[in-house]
């Protein structure tokens, strides 16, 4: 949300109620692919067999998810590139939010969000170990 605020901020658009309703909208797009990540990496245990690497669940998650997450915010992005064709503030607004809101999940999703989970997994498995010894 602070990244979708700072970037329209960039483009020159100020807060008001129709930006407020984009941004709400935005919301729900922006956990999807995360969301679909996060899950994917953490269900990779019960998919694959042993030995359970973060390498090896790293590529189970993005095999499993990137290409379909690629394509949903592509076919997001084109469907509301369409209300560019109606000239009105509101319309310009919800296509710069979107686009902004997909670029972001998308780097996130598939960028962001497997490194750091690939980094915690070897330390978490430490900590475990550690705990049952």
């Amino acid at each position: 949300m602070t990244g979708i605020l700072g970037t329209l901020s960039w483009t020159g658009t100020e807060l008001d109620p129709i930006v407020m309703a984009a941004l709400i909208i935005s919301i729900g797009f922006s956990v999807d692919i995360p969301a679909h990540v996060s899950y994917h990496y953490y269900s990779a245990g019960a998919h694959i067999p042993p030995p359970v690497t973060a390498r090896r669940r790293l590529h189970f998650c993005l095999s499993s998810v990137g290409f379909p997450a690629l394509q949903a915010s592509l076919s997001t992005s084109l469907c509301v590139l369409a209300l560019l064709l109606v000239s009105i503030y509101m319309s310009q607004v919800f296509v710069k939010t979107m686009i902004v809101c997909m670029t972001l999940c998308v780097i996130h999703g598939l960028l962001l969000i497997p490194c750091l989970l690939s980094l915690a997994d070897p330390l978490l498995t430490k900590l475990r170990r550690s705990k049952k010894a």
